[in-house]
Formats: C-alpha cells, sequence, structure tokens
C-alpha cells in the first residue's frame, strides 16, 4: 500500500490519507501495518497509536489538537 498515506515528520504520531481509505483497509508504512476502524478521506489524518483524553496529536512536531474524548488508533478525524 506504499503510496497511500505521507508523515511529514518521523516524530508525528498521524499518517495522512493521500486518497480516500476505505475501513477494513490495511496500510503498511514504516513496518508497521494499520487496519483502519473507519473510513479516512482523503488529506485527512489518523493516529498511528491509542490517543487517551488530554493527549495531543502532532503533526510536523506542532500540536495540532488536543483530544477531548478518549479515540480508538485510526478513526480519522470525526466526530464522535
Amino acid at each position: 500500500m506504499q503510496g497511500k498515506v505521507l508523515q511529514l515528520d518521523a516524530k508525528d504520531n498521524v499518517l495522512i490519507a493521500l486518497s480516500d481509505l476505505r475501513q477494513g483497509e490495511r496500510i503498511s508504512f514504516g513496518g508497521d501495518t494499520y487496519e483502519l476502524a473507519g473510513d479516512v478521506a482523503a488529506k485527512h489524518k489518523f493516529a498511528m497509536r491509542d490517543l487517551s483524553p488530554g493527549d495531543a496529536d502532532s503533526l510536523v512536531r506542532l500540536v495540532r489538537s488536543q483530544v477531548d474524548l478518549s479515540l480508538e488508533r485510526l478513526l480519522g478525524d470525526r466526530e464522535p
């Protein structure tokens, strides 16, 4: 699945979908494989690990947002 996602910086804890990705799709990146728990639209990000309340998702070492609710890895940028 090379070329479907982008990580801007090695310290980021999110990946960016370069095309629409579907629930159940397996994405390999950096030696790890992620199975998507939900659809992720192109240009949206998804977490590379589980995020808990208070955790920040980071993109290019800048804090982009803070997790308000418990989220499971790979759910993408959707309202609960």
